[in-house]
């Protein structure tokens, strides 16, 4: 018997008693390639070996939690990273490494990534969560790394410590906002005293009492509702997108479901005419386009979404403009369907690496591609090339 791994290993000759022509190899490792040939023993000696027989013993779970699990917190985002685990521990081919996570003690929707290493937008919002990482194979996921608490510090924090810091940083917020609550009532009372002795006369009694009132900065107006002239687009792409106009008073962002270098993607609910409130999906383009060309190229791509009509595209809910102080061009905001399953990648991988794993048959799967494939069908019998047909990009 020998082991195959980069390398030959010759293992221990055994010996088998016969009959029966039968013997159990014990103590091999997962997902390894083995060789093994037979000789045949009696009184005068020994036969010429058989060929050798090779096989590669089954994947399993990983024996071990990935280690070194550490994070860097700033306003934007929530970078992880762990190492990863030698091929020994790995024990068959990695599929991704599953992040679980909890928030004010509430588990929350586990994340899947490829690499040894996560970057999650929204670094505030993580604030006082609780981190693990496990690696996963085809099997299932191994044992799960010591939690990591979120904290405003430059080494993580351990979970079992973190009672004595959360009471201390509560305490501190308290302290922080009972101050400046204080601050504001004298500085208000001293507004008070102040315009209030122009009106006191020597004596001991005031002869007019009053409050300040409350003052308004008139150069401080309210933003206004942007417009589709606002953009500088071409007045063809103009006519065509203002019907789906969505003022955005009527759009409440949520939070953050992807991004990608054209921006992200945001759960939203978008309040209809009727007052009844649908939940969907909006594509804001990066806050730092100042381009009116690469706005009209985004508007472009929502025009085209406007006709589409077919069961495997997406269509079109609408377009709003985001405006931001200070600055000339409004941001676009794409509305979408709200597609509850997410991607299909990832989709793919919690069938069998998630919480509760299901079974996807044959026949579901060949839907899938059925259905992808009449999408691309319909999107080129428009004259229109997808360019980044991928699993994650289907919903």
């Amino acid at each position: 018997l020998s082991r195959r791994l980069g390398r030959r290993w010759d293992l221990p000759q055994q010996e088998v008693q016969v009959p029966p022509h039968l013997h159990v190899l014990s103590g091999l490792r997962s997902h390894s390639n083995y060789s093994v040939r037979v000789s045949c023993v009696n009184e005068v000696g020994a036969s010429p070996f058989s060929p050798w027989l090779h096989f590669l013993t089954p994947e399993s779970v990983p024996a071990a939690a990935p280690r070194n699990l550490t994070f860097e917190l700033s306003e934007q985002q929530l970078a992880l990273s762990w190492a990863p685990l030698q091929e020994e521990e790995l024990q068959g081919k990695l599929l991704a490494y599953r992040v679980q996570w909890t928030l004010g003690g509430e588990p929350q929707e586990p994340l899947l990534f490829k690499e040894s290493w996560a970057q999650l937008s929204g670094g505030a919002r993580f604030f006082n969560a609780s981190f693990q990482v496990s690696a996963c194979t085809s099997v299932g996921c191994g044992p799960w790394s010591p939690p990591v608490l979120v904290l405003p510090a430059s080494v993580p924090v351990q979970v079992q410590r973190s009672h004595m810091w959360v009471g201390l940083l509560l305490g501190l917020l308290v302290a922080t906002v009972v101050g400046l609550l204080l601050t504001i009532i004298a500085h208000r009372r001293g507004k008070e005293t102040q315009f209030g002795s122009a009106f006191k006369p020597p004596g001991p009694e005031s002869s007019v009492s009053f409050t300040a009132a409350r003052s308004f900065n008139r150069n401080c107006a309210e933003l206004q509702e942007s417009t589709l002239d606002s953009l500088g687009i071409n007045d063809d792409l103009k006519n065509k997108l203002q019907d789906v106009l969505i003022p955005e008073r009527l759009l409440t962002l949520g939070h953050m479901l992807g991004k990608g270098e054209f921006g992200s993607v945001r759960e939203a609910f978008l309040k209809t005419e009727d007052s009844s409130v649908q939940k969907v999906a909006v594509k804001v383009l990066k806050s730092d386009i100042t381009s009116s060309g690469d706005i009209e190229q985004c508007l472009k791509e929502a025009a085209y979404m406007k006709d589409f009509h077919h069961p495997n595209v997406i269509q079109l809910i609408g377009v709003s403009l985001h405006r931001r102080p200070g600055q000339r061009l409004p941001i676009p905001m794409v509305v979408l369907p709200f597609m509850k399953h997410g991607d299909l990648h990832t989709f793919l991988l919690l069938s069998r690496l998630g919480e509760h794993p299901f079974e996807l048959s044959l026949q579901t799967l060949l839907q899938f591609m059925l259905d992808i494939s009449r999408g691309m069908e319909y999107l080129s019998s428009r004259s229109i090339i997808h360019r980044d047909l991928a699993a994650r990009n289907c919903m």
